[in-house]
């Protein structure tokens, strides 16, 4: 089964967006990115703000949010 971290950064890939366009265009600070896409769970706040930075990001790459959600 496909992670959260591993699931972001294909569809990042596919789109061919980098870490820092996804960090300008969400306003999302680049070290919870680079985190989110590692599933490094501990350096990320409360769940209720990763769950706003997930749909905000599924916005940017112009995806569903509802496979991260799961994921998370």
């Amino acid at each position: 089964m496909e992670s959260l971290g591993s699931y972001l950064m294909r569809k990042r890939e596919e789109r061919t967006r980098s870490l820092d366009d996804v960090a300008r265009e969400t306003r999302i600070q680049l070290p919870l990115l680079v985190a989110l896409e590692a599933d490094d769970l501990a350096a990320l706040p409360h769940a209720t703000f990763v769950r706003g930075f997930l749909k905000n990001i599924c916005r940017a790459l112009g995806i569903p949010d509802t496979r991260a959600l799961e994921l998370f």
